[in-house]
């Protein structure tokens, strides 16, 4: 029959396509080009919510497949979060000699009855953290006993799991941000984009992040995909995080955890967004404080797309 193949990378790479007519028994072969056109220096991709068949046991994304996929769609610094283990992927990224691509990050989707949690970065001989506990607090001082986690984010805090919705009405006051059963909030990080699990209110949790910060909490954004599958694309929804190299297999782990737990980073679901200060003696790095002079302040905002994208 005839197909039509289409080529991309991600939010910051055009696409290119074409048309192929395949006979049976016949092999054809077909070369597409493609470059980047949204500029990102200085900032790493990361998808924090991925998932495999292989050690999560649902979805369809083998390890292997999600290796590709992860590449294919330029994804610099993945979290291996599937539920309630800590996979390391760097065994298998060599077996496939894709090491250049991207630096993987040791993580865990601590699936509780009361709220998911991914946290990263692990040690590879660390202990589990306890996923029966019930409560936030406990949960909370479980995996900071977990050696060299940094980040802990509430994912997908609208969703039913367990028939509990963590920032739903029985447990959350989104107004004023209050938990109901008295725990506090405790991660340092929340999912605003999950593009595998989206609110038919898609700023839901953005009003739940604001009410939040109103109430006192310290809580970074985030967005993610969590792909559990091949077709679910992998990097759907993003985290662009400041960084000091741009060489996919040379990130630096801590800096990055620190530069999420500190907001220098911007969340995304198809636009590539950054914010800065105009005036050159301000600092202007996104998650910096500032105080307005005299004059107010200049701010500088760019959204970026690929030009196949119609935002």
């Amino acid at each position: 029959g005839t197909y039509k193949v289409i080529a991309g990378r991600g939010f910051e790479w055009g696409i290119d396509s074409a048309r192929l007519t395949i006979r049976k028994g016949s092999q054809e072969k077909l070369r597409l080009r493609i470059r980047r056109e949204v500029p990102t220096e200085g900032l790493v991709s990361c998808d924090t919510h991925v998932h495999t068949l292989t050690y999560s046991g649902h979805g369809d994304a083998t390890i292997e497949e999600r290796i590709i996929t992860t590449a294919g769609e330029g994804i610099e610094l993945p979290i291996a979060t599937d539920h309630n283990v800590h996979i390391d992927y760097r065994p298998v990224l060599r077996r496939l000699k894709m090491e250049q691509y991207f630096t993987p990050v040791i993580g865990n989707e601590v699936t509780t009855s009361v709220g998911h949690f991914n946290i990263f970065p692990i040690a590879t001989d660390a202990p589990l953290p306890n996923h029966r506990l019930t409560t936030w607090p406990e949960i909370i001082a479980s995996i900071r006993q977990t050696p060299r986690v940094q980040a802990i984010i509430l994912n997908h805090g609208r969703d039913l799991h367990s028939n509990v919705r963590p920032l739903g009405p029985a447990n959350h006051l989104a107004v004023t941000g209050q938990n109901l059963n008295g725990w506090g909030f405790g991660p340092n990080a929340m999912e605003l984009i999950n593009s595998g699990a989206t609110q038919t209110d898609i700023m839901q949790l953005v009003h739940d992040w604001f009410g939040l910060l109103n109430h006192g909490e310290t809580v970074m954004a985030i967005g993610a995909s969590d792909s559990h599958a091949v077709g679910v694309t992998v990097g759907g929804g993003r985290t662009y995080v400041r960084s000091r190299t741009d060489r996919p297999d040379k990130i630096n782990i801590n800096e990055s955890c620190e530069n999420i737990n500190a907001g220098h980073s911007s969340i995304s679901l198809g636009l590539f967004c950054d914010v800065s200060l105009a005036s050159s003696h301000a600092k202007s790095a996104m998650g910096e404080v500032t105080r307005a002079t005299a004059n107010g302040l200049d701010i500088v905002v760019r959204a970026a797309s690929a030009s196949w994208a119609q935002p």
